[in-house]
């Protein structure tokens, strides 16, 4: 298997690459957060309970 070499235009794109994709998916899984208020509103739940669709998916992740 071939390696990227530093400094070459395939290093640069794969280090773009990886940090995109880990960038993606922080953004999704803290995508509920500004939701909570709206569960905790149309689901009549507390802000504890609305506070696990973040937790879950984060035990999840990890």
């Amino acid at each position: 298997m071939g390696h990227i070499q530093k400094g070459t235009s395939a290093f640069r794109k794969a280090n773009l690459a990886f940090f995109a994709a880990g960038f993606n998916t922080f953004a999704i899984l803290y995508s509920t957060q500004p939701l909570m208020p709206e569960f905790t509103e149309d689901f009549g739940i507390s802000p504890t309970m609305a506070s696990l669709s973040l937790s879950l998916t984060t035990i999840s992740l990890a």
